[in-house]
């Protein structure tokens, strides 16, 4: 079995135990749509470790079709659930999560998708892209006004964020290089994500703390 093979065997690994950690925990009614891309991609992912001959292109990019689509669902649910109490907060959450859709979405149609390396050269990282700048708004916003969040939902957050614009990276490196010597580049990602799934895994399954609101005089303009 190749390394390539072992690494994505463990990744299987940690989102099986993610994925049971947010049933135990009771932790999926809190994030359904995170909840049901672990159990995807772990439903998913196994097929390259145990069943190489069957991970064609099509499969390939069907997977990475549905992935893309529950990370957005991800972003827009947890939004939702994080700034509808803050009214200042979720004004602007609501324009920037806008804007970048948008954007998204007209960098998305500008791409003539003509086979696999189009799909992985052009069209995979400009959704990646707008994967990591939906994040990384609510990331910036949950961190500019302070607010009072689950543990589960700042970490999570907070933590995807780079892993987002690392494997961004990593997809258009691979692009660049019409697939030639890009083995390390695609063991260096896979083995990100796999910590990534360790942290997911420490915050999962970890018994939450109270989460103390901050004072009137602590919030910055805006937030209430």
């Amino acid at each position: 079995m190749s390394l390539a093979r072992v690494i994505a065997g463990c990744g299987v690994a940690l989102l099986a135990s993610g994925a049971v950690g947010l049933v135990v925990r009771r932790r999926y009614a809190d994030w359904y749509f995170f909840t049901l891309y672990l159990f995807v991609v772990a439903s998913l992912e196994w097929v390259y470790p145990l069943r190489p001959d069957w991970y064609s292109p099509n499969f390939y990019q069907a997977k990475e079709v549905l992935y893309s689509i529950l990370r957005f669902a991800m972003a827009l649910e947890i939004g939702l659930r994080i700034f509808r109490s803050f009214p200042g907060a979720f004004g602007m959450a609501r324009r920037l999560v806008f804007a970048v859709l948008i954007g998204t979405l007209i960098a998305i149609l500008l791409v003539d998708v003509q086979g696999y390396e189009t799909f992985v050269k052009e069209l995979q990282p400009r959704i990646l892209n707008g994967a990591f700048w939906l994040f990384s708004c609510l990331a910036g916003l949950i961190l500019w006004y302070r607010l009072p969040l689950k543990p589960f939902y700042k970490g999570v957050v907070l933590s995807y964020v780079p892993y987002l614009l690392l494997t961004t990276a990593a997809s258009t490196a691979v692009g660049e290089r019409q697939f030639k010597n890009s083995d390390n580049i695609q063991y260096f990602n896979q083995l990100a994500y796999d910590l990534l799934l360790v942290y997911w895994n420490v915050i999962i399954w970890r018994r939450d703390r109270a989460v103390r609101a901050p004072r009137d005089s602590e919030a910055p303009p805006g937030a209430a």
